[in-house]
């Protein structure tokens, strides 16, 4: 194996930051409201299924009355505890109190979301609970406004029915299709009023507006944007957001096949659901929520402290919330298990104390009294009153199973296509194993730091990596130069080298051809933020490795295959 060193284009994201992004911001906001603000869900409709963004958009009268909603939302006064700027700032910036809620023993410097906790998950459904709830609201406000009294009938009628849609960034699209749909990223929208009236506006699910927008609500750069933005220039408010198409157009195969590994084979729920706390070599739901916030970039998204002021936060927690509750649906017999928290800790919680499903989720409380909601009460989304169409009827496994192979199976290899032609090629049992790039990179510097895994000849220039057939994948973290800590996760490498064999470039499937492919094929390179190649030889911690298991394939549509048998490490690279 090879490592080199040229320019990239990707800006990789961080996963353990939450709170400021460079140095924090002044805490002038008044102090909220006092009166305790309970997260149960929409109070309407009992439980519904929350939709994918793009049957939401089918749906064209419940998709007008989700942008409508998501307007009067946007337009709260900002001093508002359940305001679309307060609740989106509980995630990080302004670093205040939120439902009286204080720092008291956390770590004031960052905001209240335990990114790298075995919290991740249970933190995230009441926060994104108390947004579908004010948007609820919101709808069922605007319903009510219609003047013509059947088409109003028919908005109160859907009203009860709105939730959160999701963005599912994992499904399969055909040749052409977008993964991020025009109804997130276009510039305008045409909505109907209540009055009848037509108008093409502002996107209300490509931008927030701070209305206003002062320094002391935000450390730099971020004091002096005006409106969150995508793929942007450092400092600038011109966004591109077709980066993030091309960005996720190129790591489709990547994350789809990693996504589709960690849903199918067991871990315990503190390795699927982040990746902070017993993290394992199959990775985890958070590195994939990271690759997808480092998609936009330079940009709102791209940084905890401001990531869910852009309307697309919501829909992206959505889907990471619906497959931890896939997960949780498939393997109902393990949760949260006790964990000491990792450096810099949250707002409220301190470094290297231990929490589990007993311990407060700060600052979403349950009921008036003010009592705190906690890994138990929000294990199961029922709680807040909602679901997921996969989940709607209380699917057997056997059942769910086929709906996530349906949705996700990586396509076949024509390698029965290849036998046909070229009889000797290999397809025996050895041909059924899974290859992984395995990496492990030490928290030693502070900054944002990614490896990135090439099969074939590397991109000679940053601009050119959207498109480069060789760019396999990247693990990416965020260090703040914790010396005794790392992060672990992988690369998979299988359906790359399936792909690879389909071209003709690799020999055979049997593990000495790819053994002897990946010798010679398999390059690497560390990059930190999106501009600074960083040399091998500073990170002398850094393991990476090959890694395989054997496969005991599917014998159904209803079952997942199987790794069996162990990991094996390849000595084929070095770290």
């Amino acid at each position: 194996m090879k490592s080199t060193s040229t320019p990239l284009l990707l800006f990789s994201v961080f996963s353990a930051l939450c709170g400021s992004s460079f140095g924090a911001p002044f805490r002038a906001l008044s102090a909220r409201q006092e009166d305790f603000f309970p997260i149960t869900g929409p109070a309407v409709g009992g439980i519904q299924p929350r939709l994918e963004i793009r049957d939401v958009e089918a749906n064209g009268e419940m998709f007008n009355l989700f942008l409508l909603a998501i307007m009067r939302f946007k337009e709260m006064n900002q001093d508002d505890k359940i305001s679309y700027f307060q609740v989106s700032g509980i995630h990080g910036q302004p670093l205040i109190d939120w439902d009286s809620s204080p720092s008291n023993g956390g770590n004031p410097d960052f905001g209240y979301c335990p990114h790298g906790s075995n919290l991740f998950g249970p933190w995230h459904r009441p926060y994104l609970s108390i947004f579908e709830q004010v948007l609820s609201q919101k709808a069922v406000e605007v319903a009510a406004e219609f003047e013509d009294e059947a088409t109003k009938a028919r908005y109160q009628a859907i009203a009860e029915t709105l939730r959160l849609p999701y963005w599912d960034w994992a499904k399969r699209t055909v040749e052409g299709e977008r993964i991020l749909p025009t109804s997130i990223a276009g510039p305008t929208a045409v909505v109907t009023f209540p009055n009848g009236t037509e108008a093409e506006v502002e996107n209300p699910l490509l931008l927030y507006r701070f209305n206003p927008l002062k320094e002391e609500y935000f450390s730099s750069p971020w004091q002096n944007i005006s409106i969150t933005v995508r793929n942007s220039e450092p400092f600038s408010e011109v966004s591109n957001p077709e980066e993030t198409e091309n960005f996720l157009q190129n790591f489709a195969p990547s994350l789809r096949e990693t996504f589709y590994q960690i849903i199918t084979q067991w871990q315990t729920y503190n390795q699927f659901s982040n990746h902070g706390s017993e993290s394992s070599i199959l990775g985890n739901i958070e590195s994939i929520h990271d690759m997808v916030h480092g998609s936009f970039g330079f940009a709102h998204m791209g940084f905890p402290s401001v990531a869910a002021f852009d309307p697309v936060f919501w829909m992206h927690h959505a889907n990471v919330d619906r497959v931890l509750a896939i997960w949780q649906h498939i393997y109902p017999d393990t949760y949260v298990e006790p964990y000491e928290q990792s450096w810099p800790g949250t707002y409220t919680i301190a470094p290297g104390s231990i929490q589990g499903p007993d311990s407060p989720l700060t600052p979403f409380r349950r009921n008036a009294q003010g009592d705190y909601h906690t890994s138990e009460s929000s294990r199961y989304t029922d709680a807040f009153q909602y679901t997921y169409p996969e989940l709607q009827d209380n699917p057997s496994n056997d059942t769910l199973k086929a709906i996530v192979n349906t949705l996700y199976a990586p396509a076949p290899t024509s390698a029965l296509k290849r036998q046909e032609e070229i009889p000797d090629v290999s397809l025996s049992s050895e041909h059924h194993q899974a290859f992984l790039c395995a990496i492990e990179v030490p928290l030693q510097f502070v900054g944002i730091y990614s490896v990135e895994i090439f099969l074939g000849k590397l991109t000679s220039s940053s601009q050119e990596l959207t498109s480069d057939p060789n760019f396999v994948g990247a693990q990416t973290v965020m260090s703040r130069a914790q010396n005794d800590q790392s992060v672990k996760g992988s690369v998979v490498l299988t359906d790359a080298l399936r792909k690879k064999f389909d071209d003709g470039e690799l020999k055979g499937l049997d593990t000495d051809a790819i053994l002897e492919y990946l010798h010679q094929n398999l390059h690497w390179r560390i990059q930190k933020g999106n501009v600074e190649e960083v040399p091998k030889e500073q990170f002398p911690g850094l393991k990476i490795s090959v890694v395989s298991t054997e496969i005991e394939p599917a014998n159904s549509t209803n079952e997942f295959p199987n790794y069996v048998g162990g990991w094996t490490t390849h000595d084929v690279t070095f770290g």
